[in-house]
């Protein structure tokens, strides 16, 4: 390395000296009248320029190593990356996570089965696939508010209910296909913040909403963290039928709004539900009921 710094410092001293010679031999020219001398001049000045300009573009030599050079590696953008790469927080759900496809799933019947066991004397407003298994679980239809004309409007009615009945609880049974033509609902209920309000919302795997088809874009919409922004009090997320049986007692027992997420598949077997009656005939026979002095909770439900 000495030695090259060494080698380059001479041959650039070698030019300055020829420049400089040049205008010497230009000199001598003009003071004897003789040719010979300009043509000389003429000839070194502009080589020594070029030199010492050859010089400084020569880029420095780079330091001798043991190990060979690696190959330059290009860094390619990763094309649709993971959103939210959280694990699960097994026993109590995942928070602000949402669902992936590669995540198990619930049997939808099953799910259903573990919001009837924990109910008790809570109302329940259900919409959609939801509403029709629902139909054939609950074992206090009495309390059961089917909505079968207006499929998107399932969180509103349980607003209303949860605001009219403060001490009672108020289950939503909502499912994805419904709640992303009405996300704005979600703004109005974390404005409003019913404490005894419980939103369940069921992703279902099979994209029934759809023909089986996947929505684009569809696994980065997180539902649960839409709905922690929009005010709500908890978010969770359940894809085994442990942690959801777990997780809504704890649930029920904490001050709303509270949204959870549940991703569930329909089990092959699911026989078609009949027919249930709009929600025209059954709303005035459960607003009689809830109006009763008998069918009022004489204490707020945990």
């Amino acid at each position: 390395m000495l030695a090259g710094l060494a080698k380059s410092l001479l041959l650039r001293i070698a030019a300055y000296a020829l420049f400089l010679g040049g205008f010497w031999l230009l000199y001598q020219a003009f003071q004897t009248n003789n040719i010979l001398p300009g043509i000389g001049g003429a000839a070194a000045i502009p080589t020594a320029m070029w030199a010492m300009t050859g010089f400084r573009r020569r880029p420095p030599p780079k330091p001798q190593s043991d190990t060979p050079d690696k190959p330059t590696q290009r860094t390619q953008p990763v094309a649709n990356p993971p959103a939210n790469p959280q694990p699960d927080t097994p026993g109590q759900g995942s928070p602000m996570n949402q669902p992936n496809n590669n995540h198990p799933a619930i049997p939808y019947r099953q799910a259903l089965q573990a919001v009837n066991y924990h109910r008790r004397q809570a109302l329940v407003v259900s919409t959609s696939s939801a509403q029709r298994q629902w139909s054939q679980i609950s074992h206090r239809r009495d309390l059961d508010l089917d909505l079968t004309d207006c499929l998107d409007r399932a969180p509103a009615v349980a607003l209303g209910l949860a605001l009219a009945q403060p001490r009672r609880k108020i289950l939503t049974l909502d499912c994805d296909a419904t709640l992303r033509t009405n996300l704005s609902g979600l703004a109005t209920i974390g404005e409003s913040r019913p404490q005894n309000l419980i939103h369940l919302v069921f992703d279902d795997t099979a994209n029934p909403s759809t023909n089986g088809q996947p929505i684009k874009e569809q696994a980065r919409l997180n539902l649960p963290q839409i709905a922690l922004s929009a005010g709500y009090q908890q978010a969770y997320h359940f894809n085994q039928i442990e942690e959801l049986l777990i997780g809504l007692e704890q649930a029920l027992t904490q001050d709303g709004p509270t949204f959870i997420l549940i991703t569930v598949h329909p089990e092959p077997n699911d026989a078609p539900t009949p027919p249930t009656p709009q929600t025209s005939e059954t709303w005035p026979q459960l607003r009689q009921r809830l109006t009763a002095p008998e069918n009022a909770p004489s204490q707020p439900q945990p």
